[in-house]
């Protein structure tokens, strides 16, 4: 069950606008399109305890995943995976902060992108990719999709 169903302020009031949780899509008139259901990730460790990675005073560490960069953020005890540059103008974003309420915030142009779903919380219609963190008995992994067109396709 979607977040939306039990907090009515999950939503950012505009119902032309699309709030994403967890695997779909939530109108503003709480219907749900199930549109990741298939999707298929390949996991990968990136560390043995969170204690090896180096996260900077800004909470944010560089990893590198499968030969790519990303970045990695810690916010409420939470562990989570997002791109390298900022979609809009590639601004570094282990170079940014996270803020108080949870949103990656490009040290270039000041965009703001939902650490939890990527959305573009500052309103400039941008999207920034993330992916599955999980801390484990035998280390911290990140899940990078499988698969064609965004791992929907094959």
């Amino acid at each position: 069950m979607c977040r939306c169903a039990n907090d009515p302020t999950a939503f950012s009031g505009d119902s032309n606008i699309n709030e994403f949780c967890n695997r779909r899509i939530c109108t503003s008139a709480h219907f749900h399109i199930n549109i990741m259901a298939d999707k298929k990730y390949k996991w990968y460790k990136i560390a043995e305890h969170l204690s090896e990675i180096d996260f900077s005073s800004n909470h944010i560490a560089v990893a590198e995943v499968n030969g790519k960069k990303i970045c990695l953020g810690k916010y409420n005890d939470s562990l989570f995976a997002f791109a390298y540059k900022c979609p809009h103008a590639g601004g570094l974003l282990a170079h940014g902060h996270i803020d108080p309420i949870g949103n990656v915030v490009c040290p270039m142009h000041r965009y703001k992108f939902n650490i939890s779903n990527g959305r573009n919380s500052s309103g400039e219609g941008y999207f920034l990719k993330h992916w599955p963190v999980e801390q484990r008995e035998d280390g911290i992994f990140v899940a990078q999709d499988e698969g064609g067109l965004f791992g929907w396709l094959s």
